[in-house]
C-alpha cells in the first residue's frame, strides 16, 4: 500500500515536470525572439547563458535535497520498524513514536516545498537592453533567497529526524534523557 502510494506520487511528480518543461520551452522560444530583438549580439548571448545557468544551479540544487530527504524517509522507516518491535517488547514507545511522527510530518512537507522550488523558472525578464545588468541581480538574488529558504527548511527536517533517532536510541538502552 506505502509503495503504491509512493508510485503514484511519482507519476504525479513525472507528469508535472513534464508539463512544466514544455512550458518553459514554449516561454524559452518567446524568450529567444526577445533576445533577437537585441542590438549587442554579445550581450543577448550572456543574458541567454546567465539564464541557464540560473535555471541548473536551481535544478541541481532541488535534486540534491530531494535525494537527501528520500535518505530521511528510508531512515523514518527503518526506525519505525525498530519502534514496532521494542513495542512487541513491552516498552514504552509513546516519545519514539511521536517524534517519528513530527520527522515524517516534515519530510512530507519539504518534499512538497522542494518540488515547488523544482518547478520555479528563473528566466530573465528582459525590460530593455540597457537594464539587463540590473534584472540579472535580481533574478540572481530572488534564486539565492529561494533555496536559502529551502536550505533552512531541510536542516529543520533533518533536526526533526534527529530527535526520531535520539528517542529511539534511549528505547533501545544506547543513552538516557537529557543526555
Amino acid at each position: 500500500m506505502i509503495k503504491e502510494k509512493i508510485t503514484e506520487k511519482k507519476d504525479a511528480i513525472k507528469e508535472r515536470r513534464e508539463t512544466t518543461q514544455q512550458e518553459r520551452k514554449e516561454k524559452l522560444a518567446t524568450y529567444k525572439k526577445r533576445l533577437a530583438t537585441f542590438k549587442d549580439t554579445v550581450k543577448a548571448e550572456r543574458v541567454e547563458r546567465i539564464s541557464t545557468i540560473f535555471q541548473t544551479i536551481n535544478s541541481k540544487r532541488t535534486s540534491i535535497m530531494s535525494t537527501n530527504l528520500e535518505r530521511m524517509r528510508s531512515i523514518i522507516l527503518k526506525l519505525e520498524e525498530k519502534v514496532a518491535q521494542l513495542e512487541k517488547e513491552g516498552k514504552d514507545t509513546t516519545q519514539a513514536k511521536q517524534a517519528i511522527q513530527e520527522a515524517k510530518n516534515g519530510i512530507e512537507t519539504t518534499r512538497i516545498v522542494v518540488q515547488t522550488q523544482a518547478e520555479k523558472e528563473y528566466t530573465m525578464t528582459i525590460s530593455s537592453e540597457n537594464t539587463v545588468k540590473t534584472d540579472a541581480a535580481t533574478m540572481r538574488s530572488a534564486l539565492h533567497t529561494d533555496l536559502q529558504t529551502l536550505h533552512t527548511t531541510v536542516v529543520a527536517t533533518r533536526n526533526q529526524l534527529s530527535q526520531a533517532i535520539s528517542e529511539t536510541k534511549i528505547l533501545l538502552g544506547d543513552t538516557k534523557h537529557g543526555e
